[in-house]
């Protein structure tokens, strides 16, 4: 009896140690967390330990104001080592929410719950990216598309659509773009965001296929005029025949907004030396000619951090002017979209550019000079999540969506 005593007392004891342990490893993404034990976990599962290992409610104290972070379970989160999904807004209250499977839900922002479509995008294996343009009654959904086993294509469809008494129709799908096939593709690698202004869409490609040697390679789609990979490109709404490649030169570029009338773009580097670019017509921004990270493969004090031009494919020609980005991280952030804050709720943040991230879980905040060509001030704002994807409300609340599954709003 004495026994059975001792051993309930050690389980009890164990267990409680285990959940202390398990929280304090999903808030630091360390082990089971960062290995592929999850790969093999029925997804229902594994929704039930994030739901109860995130808290619900969080504060976050930033230079300017204080941020309370809820955090709200997505449905049918697919956790099978696909990323991607995107939010736009439709209204003042409803959010549209496209999972990377290409299912799409409304989001109600005042009652927080999620209204199944029941539909999906035809043919959108990951999707990556939607853009609402309200005045046109337009809807833009960039996807990857799997043609089979090996191959893929990025690719930017147009609907026209209907929003009213919170039902969401749309319909009259129309293929505005494809890149090329790519046999090695890789999704997560494809870049992937969309701005669309004065009539015009402009699109992110990355290299599209598995970073080898930090992605530097040996195609070089990105300094390739007969590439879409690697690229910004431009499509006209109304002229199919004026699509172009817009700037070349990109790893893996997953932010695209205007700021000022000013196009940024962001890019992740491979070890380090993440982008904040501003985008210019028929500009060369480097990759992987040049970059301020290292190669995956370097530590600290090692030398040759990064190969001389003359050892990369493609890179030889020195009379090349690369473009310098606004700033380039030392550290890898895993840096995704970016945004302009134009709203006075969070009145502190006014005109200010937020850049959200990946393995950094954080915002940061950028304050430029008045001629909008330097960073004179940034604050890392650690919201202790992945970053995929981030928009400001009408009402100018943050949401954004982050990895394993939750949106999140942030309110004063």
């Amino acid at each position: 009896m004495k026994k059975n005593k001792f051993l309930f007392i050690f389980l009890i004891i164990t267990f409680f140690i285990a959940c202390i342990y398990l929280y304090k490893a999903r808030q630091l993404n360390t082990f089971p967390f960062n290995t592929k034990i999850g790969y093999y976990i029925p997804n229902s599962f594994k929704s039930i330990i994030y739901k109860i290992l995130t808290p619900s409610h969080d504060q976050i104290i930033s230079d300017k104001h204080i941020l309370n972070v809820e955090s709200i379970t997505l449905p049918n989160y697919n956790f099978k080592m696909k990323y991607g999904g995107a939010i736009e807004n439709l209204d003042e209250m409803n959010i549209l929410y496209l999972s990377v499977d290409s299912d799409i839900y409304l989001f109600n922002t005042k009652n927080k719950k999620f209204k199944n479509l029941e539909n999906n995008i035809s043919g959108a294996y990951n999707v990556r990216d939607i853009k609402v343009i309200e005045n046109q009654k337009l809807f833009a959904v960039l996807s990857v598309d799997k043609k089979n086993t090996n191959c893929g294509t990025i690719v930017l469809r147009l609907y026209d659509f209907d929003f009213n008494n919170n039902i969401f129709l749309y319909n009259n799908e129309r293929k505005l773009w494809e890149s090329e096939e790519n046999c090695k593709f890789n999704s997560k690698t494809s870049g992937g965001r969309i701005e669309f202004k004065n009539d015009t869409f402009y699109i992110s490609t990355g290299i599209f296929q598995s970073p080898i040697n930090s992605g530097i390679i040996p195609e070089n789609w990105s300094q390739k005029n007969n590439s879409s990979f690697g690229k910004i490109i431009k499509i006209p709404l109304n002229n199919k025949y004026e699509k172009k490649i817009y700037a070349k030169g990109f790893r893996n570029p997953q932010g695209l907004f205007y700021f000022n009338n000013i196009l940024i773009g962001t890019d992740h580097g491979p070890k380090g030396g993440d982008e904040i670019n501003i985008i210019k017509q028929d500009e060369n921004y480097g990759w992987p000619c040049k970059s301020y990270g290292i190669l995956y493969s370097k530590s600290s004090n090692d030398k040759n951090l990064y190969p001389k031009n003359s050892e990369i494919e493609g890179c030889i020609n020195s009379n090349v002017n690369f473009i310098e980005p606004l700033y380039a991280f030392s550290n890898s952030i895993g840096i995704s979209q970016g945004l302009t804050y134009e709203n006075d709720y969070f009145y502190n943040f006014t005109k200010n550019i937020f850049v959200s991230s990946l393995k950094g879980k954080s915002l940061y905040r950028l304050l430029l000079n008045t001629n909008n060509d330097r960073v004179i001030q940034i604050e890392k704002i650690n919201l202790k999540k992945r970053i995929r994807d981030i928009l400001i409300t009408k009402n100018g609340r943050f949401i954004f969506l982050s990895d394993k599954g939750f949106i999140n709003i942030v309110e004063r």
